[in-house]
């Protein structure tokens, strides 16, 4: 489309405004650019074709014989040019001319595939497009911007060729004249129209194709996202900006990313909306108000913009749905890596984006939240710790109400963790309301709604069918035709109508919802995109609590089963009055809630039935028991349904154990409510989780199966012995479940309630015979298990049952080296009585003994000495027991082996001594004991030939030093690099050890094998104090090593201004030249240090001097454009 606009705009402009120029011309040369003969080709689209001009007029066919290029899409820029010039009565000629200035370039640039039938513009541009402004550069040294600027001109001069005179027959001598003149100025307009028109036209193209790219949320997704921002931006006047909310903000600046953590009705909501809000209007930030799960983050994040992403009642409103933090936990690093890129790119492109979380503070303390979603943990804003202030508080209400300061200031004493809520309820409301409010808030709304119940039935109907739909009433449901989604939820909606009269077959009954559903939206309720929904999730609550009450049959019957299974009551399981529930006081309402329990089963919904809160009442339980007996053949047939259906679901919603899908890790559930979301519809399973034996014994005599297997490879009884459900487990023992079933991991019943010390499981198993020797994949057996985690009773109990006790794991640790490892002495007893072996080493030749060294259990040395443990048995790396212990500085293990004759000169594969690791670590507890009534050990060297004293220097351990020299050290030891401990203490910088050894008569002069001395090494490495020392002890400040390089030039190679002062000041030569014959000045100049230049001219450096290439200073600054340097030089 861009080729057309150009070609027709550039015809248009010479032939309409340019042509009255040339009216004398009797003649015009044109240029045409061959393309070659293609196939079925009609009409032409060069620019202009000379002698061919009839064919295009005529809009003839051209012919082969015509040999050139026609395209179908220029007929009507090339016929207005020649039409214009055979309506004037010139002459058109020809001119063969390069391609490369053919419009036709840029078409044919683009590479189209098909030549005969694609050879449009608009396919052309679109790729061109494309290659010129993706990536900074497309073509060598040219942006995109240079390369369009390159098309214009191209573009421009051709026109100048195809109307240019070489050869025209002029009737006037002085129009060629008169063209001349006008010429540069025809051309310099045409090129300045021209690119105007292309810029133009490339903007509209780009900003199009921009649109479509940026674009990934639908078109009716961003509209419902419209109607959220517009209903924030009105909740959002009433906004008081707190010290919360700026601690967010600022959080959310820093970190790109903030989790804020609330009490429902605390105003968590409110401060990422106002913060979102602002972004958008401060920043052009784009808001995505509404994120369900990390792949709405994935598949709408745009790179290209900046975007705030509001992820709201995060995992959950009142309790937390563990599937969405399994779902959440699976993607949360990807959701992550977004924001990480961005801070890393900032400066790449233009926008960024960020997430404002916010979720319950229950729901962040709940463990399946903590264990799963922890990388979450650096952007948390805890409200609490940020609590509204007085005059916070006061700026709020005023908000609401128009009361006097001095009455508000007494509702300040309810609690504040509500009190953004109970300031949005108090708005409307009288002063005693207000004081009522917020004293109790729960029963201010729940007196208010029954109070509604009776003045405005339509009203309290309308607030009902939001509690029965889960706070999404569609007012499209009064109409007519409306389909709902199932017959469930249409007799649930026709049923509740019908409790308050309201026929809704009568159109004036609809209407009487319709007008109300207005007046509404002043209470409890407001709307959102097309549904009604209570205000708050605390009056949602509140809300389902009065209306389920009121209508307690049809919401038994209709409500959600989590609803079902965590709120209702029976008044004859006597307990305890509570306000939170629906009370069932009738025998006939009891049994209408069983019959809603088949009811879900028959959906296949298992949590109402298996994870009812009652269940934990034994009245409940004897109550179901007696109804499920009566209905037994019924129940079987729904519990072997629910079986098969499970075999029948496709892989996806089977969860295979490769998937992190619907129930991973439910054994750490802890709740009832954590099961809401999850499918694992295995009801034998999630009773021996509840962990009551009488609804095993029920659903076994229904004919569950008894070894039924979960997703992991679990069965009830693995689960049982997990949990410590001692009666389940007996129940399933004593029913025969096999005890040597595995899950995916290889672990036993036995293994596991080993591992987690349930003594009385792993006593009924023994007595049933449970393999003690089956282990799971990393080959840990039931024994290694229970020395690993300290259960001495069931290390006993495992003995005794004929337990292999020398049996390793898959790298040879056996259940004494566990005991060890973690300290377990009482275990290591057993062990050992039972005859453990001892010295039995892993893998890596570490023994029992040498792993309690290491871990610094010196309570076990003694009982594994006295069971005859090899004190001097050492690992694959040649460590002894000694050794491990002095690496790990435990002084108490290091005494113990000593007094038990440890070989204290026993060195390992590198020849270390103990002594030796002893000073490397800087133990000096150690060392003292270990040179103590020994002489051997002192000057013992490792395989580099370094001594202990040099490793002391070297670390810079000054009182482990001075014990070794008290203790007969040897000064003059030198390594295989020649250095001796005086000079690793001046390289490392240890002044203190430097004028100690110096005391003791370290030679100051010594050099290392390439001529480096003490005070080269010095200057080197940039310690100032030790050089200045040794110049004071008349070090030669000129000495070179066997590079020829003298502390003064490696002083210059670092940059050292202080050193290389200090050496000039010292007498160091300015002038001595290397083995390249590089002086201190050539290297200063090297590095660019003018200061070390300037103080080397100073002092007389030779600036003529050149090195073995013959290079001056000069020239070196010169060449690494070191101006100030050069400046300096000359």
């Amino acid at each position: 489309m861009i080729i057309e606009l150009l070609k027709i705009q550039a015809h248009t402009l010479y032939v309409g405004i340019k042509f009255s120029s040339y009216t004398y011309v009797h003649f015009v040369q044109v240029v045409y650019t061959c393309h070659g003969w293609r196939k079925n080709a009609k009409d032409t689209s060069v620019v202009a074709i000379g002698e061919k001009m009839h064919k295009v007029l005529k809009c003839e066919h051209v012919t082969k014989a015509d040999d050139f290029v026609s395209q179908r899409h220029e007929k009507l820029g090339t016929q207005r040019i020649y039409q214009y010039l055979e309506d004037n009565d010139v002459k058109v000629g020809i001119h063969s001319h390069d391609r490369n200035m053919s419009i036709n370039k840029l078409v044919r640039d683009s590479d189209v595939v098909n030549q005969n039938d694609s050879w449009h513009g608009i396919k052309a541009v679109k790729s061109v497009m494309k290659n010129v402004s993706f990536g900074p550069k497309y073509l060598r040294d040219k942006t995109w911007s240079d390369q369009l600027e390159d098309k214009v001109e191209s573009v421009a001069n051709h026109f100048h060729w195809s109307i240019r005179f070489k050869s025209a027959i002029i009737r006037k001598d002085e129009v060629n004249q008169k063209l001349k003149e006008q010429e540069e100025g025809v051309k310099e307009y045409v090129d300045e129209k021209l690119k105007q028109n292309l810029e133009e036209c490339v903007q509209v193209y780009m900003k199009s194709k921009e649109k479509d790219f940026n674009e990934k949320i639908p078109p009716k997704i961003q509209e419902k996202y419209d109607q959220h921002i517009e209903e924030w931006k009105n909740d959002n006047e009433k906004f008081i900006v707190t010290e919360a909310t700026k601690h967010i903000d600022g959080k959310l600046w820093a970190d790109n990313c903030v989790l804020v953590i609330g009490r429902p009705g605390n105003g968590k909501s409110s401060i990422i909306r106002h913060i979102a809000l602002r972004l958008s209007r401060e920043d052009k930030y784009e808001i995505i108000p509404i994120v369900l799960s990390p792949s709405n983050i994935l598949d709408y994040y745009n790179e290209n913009r900046k975007q705030v992403f509001i992820i709201d009642d995060f995992c959950g409103k009142l309790v937390i749905n563990a599937q969405n933090v399994d779902v959440w936990s699976t993607q949360i690093d990807d959701v992550l890596k977004l924001i990480k890129t961005d801070i890393d790119q900032q400066n790449a492109r233009p926008g960024f984006v960020k997430f404002l979380f916010s979720t319950n503070e229950d729901i962040f303390n709940d463990k399946v939240f903590g264990n799963r979603l922890e990388e979450l943990t650096p952007f948390c804003c805890k409200l609490s710790e940020k609590p509204l202030k007085d005059h916070e508080k006061l700026q709020m209400i005023k908000k609401y109400i128009s009361t006097e300061e001095a009455n508000i200031k007494e509702t300040m004493i309810s609690d504040e963790v509500y009190f953004p809520l109970l300031c949005k309820i108090s708005e409307g409301k009288t002063a005693d309301q207000i004081v009522k409010l917020f004293r109790n808030l729960d029963d201010f709304i729940k007196q208010d709604l029954l109070s509604l119940k009776d003045t405005s039935v339509i009203q309290f109907c309308i607030i009902t069918l939001c509690a029965l739909f889960e706070n999404r009433f569609n007012d499209e449901m009064l109409n007519e035709n409306f389909k709902f989604a199932t017959n469930k939820e249409e007799n649930a909606f026709k049923e509740i109508c019908a409790e308050f009269n309201l026929g809704l077959h009568k159109e004036s009954n609809r209407m009487r919802l319709k007008e109300q559903l207005q007046s509404v939206e002043d209470t409890y309720v407001s709307k959102t995109e097309d549904y009604y929904s209570l205000i708050h999730s605390k009056v949602y609550q509140v809300a389902e609590i009065v209306c389920a009450q009121s209508f307690i049959n049809c919401f038994i019957k209709f409500a959600p089963s989590s609803f079902i299974a965590a709120r209702y009551r029976f008044k004859s399981t006597n307990v305890e009055k509570n306000d939170n529930v629906v009370w069932i006081n009738e025998a006939d309402t009891e049994k209408r809630y069983f019959n809603r329990l088949v009811m879900d089963l028959e959906e296949g919904i298992t949590y109402s039935t298996f994870h009812n809160a009652q269940l934990c009442n034994i009245v409940y339980r004897d109550k179901f028991y007696s109804y499920c007996k009566k209905r037994k053949e019924k129940l079987t047939e729904l519990l072997l349904q629910i079986k098969e259906s499970n075999k029948s679901l496709p892989l996806n919603e089977q969860s295979s154990p490769d998937e992190n899908a619907d129930y991973e890790d439910y054994l750490d559930f802890k709740m009832q409510y954590h099961f809401i979301s999850h499918k694992m519809r295995k009801p034998l399973i999630e009773s021996a989780w509840e962990g009551y034996s009488e609804i095993i014994n029920m659903l076994l005599e229904m004919e569950c199966d008894i070894d039924e297997t979960d997703k992991f490879g679990r069965t009830a009884l693995f689960v049982a012995s997990y949990l410590n459900k001692t009666d389940v487990a007996k129940t399933l023992i004593e029913s025969g479940a096999k005890h040597d079933m595995c899950n995916e991991k290889g672990q036993s019943a036995l293994f596991i309630a080993s591992r987690q010390g349930h003594y009385d499981i792993v006593k009924a198993l023994l007595q049933t015979k449970a393999s003690t020797e089956l282990c799971d994949l990393d080959g840990h057996s039931p024994l290694i298990e229970a020395s690993r985690c300290g259960h001495k009773d069931i290390v006993e109990a495992l003995s005794k049952s004929g337990a292999d006790i020398s049996k390793c794991d898959n790298i040879g640790r056996s259940p004494l080296f566990f005991a060890c490892l973690n300290g377990r002495k009482d275990v290591a007893n057993v062990l050992i009585r039972n005859n453990a072996n001892v010295n039995q080493c892993n893998k890596k030749g570490l023994s029992p003994l040498s792993v309690a060294c290491a871990k610094g259990n010196a309570h076990l040395l003694d009982i594994l000495i006295k069971a005859k443990a090899d004190i001097s048995k050492v690992d694959s790396d040649g460590r002894s027991p000694l050794f491990i212990a002095c690496e790990g500085g435990f002084d108490n293990e290091v005494d113990i082996l000593i007094n038990k004759g440890a070989n204290k000169t026993q060195c390992d594969w590198q020849n270390r001594s103990p002594l030796f690791i002893s000073c490397e670590k800087g133990y000096y507890n150690i060392v003292q004991s270990l040179i103590k009534g020994t002489s051997d050990l002192i000057n013992l060297c490792d395989e580099e030939s370094r001594s202990p004293l040099f490793v002391a220097c070297e670390k810079g351990k000054v009182e482990i030093a001075k014990v070794l020299l008290e203790n007969g050290a040897k000064l003059n030891i030198f390594d295989n690099k020649n250095r001796s401990p005086f000079y690793a203490a001046c390289r490392s910088g240890y002044l203190e050890i430097v004028k100690l050894l110096h005391t003791k008569g370290g030679a100051t002069a010594d050099c290392n094998i390439w001529g480096g001395s003490p005070i080269f090494v010095a200057s080197r490495e940039g310690h100032f104090d030790i050089v200045e020392f040794l110049i004071n002890l008349k070090s030669d400040a000129s000495k070179a090593d066997s590079n020829g390089k003298t502390p003064l030039i490696v002083a210059c190679e670092e940059g050292n201004v202080k050193i290389v002062t200090f050496l000039i000041e010292s007498g160091a030569d300015v002038n001595h030249c290397d083995n390249e014959r590089r002086s201190p000045l050539h290297v200063a100049c090297l590095g660019g240090y003018a200061d070390i230049v300037t103080s080397l001219i100073e002092n007389g450096a030779d600036k003529t001097l050149c090195d073995i290439d013959e290079h001056i200073p000069l020239e070196i600054a010169r060449k690494k454009e070191f101006n100030d340097i050069v400046e300096l030089l000359t």
